[in-house]
Order: C-alpha cells, then sequence, then structure tokens
C-alpha cells in the first residue's frame, strides 16, 4: 500500500520496479490500483455498502474543526470494522488513529482533531465468512458542539 496526498490536479506517472531495482533479480507479475476515495468534511454523511469479499470502503476526512464520526449499520449479516487513520510522515502508509469492531450497530468515534484522516471500512482481520455477507451502513461526520 502507498498512500500519499497529491499536491494538485495533474497527470502523474507511477513506476513500478522489482524488489532492489535494477540490481535485483526478482521478476513476475503485479498489479496496480488506485482508489481516489470519496473527500468528507464535517457536517457530510454518506450511505455504503460493504462486503466480505470486496475491497474495503475508503473515505477521506478533510476537518478544518474538530470533529466525531459516527458508523450506523443500517442492513446485513455482516460487522464490519471501521479503521481511521493519519497518512505518516514519509507519505508511503497508514498510521492507525482508532478501531472499532464487532457486532457494532451504532457508533460514535470523537472527540477527533481536525486534520487529514482516512476511513476504511473492511472485514476485520480474523473474521473468517466462508460465503459473502453484506452490510449497509453510513457514515456521519458531525461537529462537536
Amino acid at each position: 500500500v502507498l498512500v500519499t496526498v497529491l499536491p494538485a490536479d495533474d497527470d502523474y506517472t507511477v513506476i513500478a520496479s522489482r524488489e532492489d531495482g535494477q540490481a535485483g533479480d526478482t521478476s513476475g507479475e503485479y498489479s496496480i490500483e488506485l482508489i481516489v476515495p470519496e473527500v468528507l468534511a464535517v457536517g457530510d454523511k454518506v450511505a455504503d455498502e460493504v462486503s466480505s469479499e470486496t475491497e474495503p470502503a475508503y473515505y477521506v476526512i478533510n476537518a478544518d474543526s474538530d470533529f466525531i464520526l459516527r458508523y450506523t449499520k443500517n442492513a446485513g449479516d455482516f460487522d464490519p470494522e471501521v479503521n481511521i487513520s493519519t497518512v505518516a510522515d514519509n507519505n508511503s502508509d497508514f498510521e492507525d488513529y482508532a478501531a472499532a469492531s464487532g457486532s457494532l450497530d451504532n457508533i460514535a468515534m470523537g472527540d477527533i482533531e481536525a486534520g487529514l484522516y482516512i476511513v476504511r471500512v473492511q472485514e476485520a482481520l480474523f473474521d473468517f465468512n466462508f460465503s459473502e455477507v453484506t452490510a449497509d451502513f453510513s457514515l456521519s461526520v458531525d461537529p462537536i458542539e
């Protein structure tokens, strides 16, 4: 996973290489996927669906004031994990900020300081679903009053 905030709308080039670059002796197939998550601000709400068979649902919160993140499970037979992360100082990975998992129907994660965050809604690491299960959910980024 490579995480970065690009400075402007522009054309960018991604160069993929093998381990140790030109001096490396590895070879093989690879794939690259670009995920451009929906950006949420304080006051926004979004509804979505996630399943045990799909990629995580990603969102970016760019908050200029402190906030509470609310997760509500609206329907389904799946209990996803909700993660809030920041972008690491080296712009190449997530740093976990908060997470919640288990039988979550309605949670509030807050008092979160203003800033830039990545939210992932996904199957928890040790969930073992042997057939596809889904969850309809909503997230709201609420101001602290």
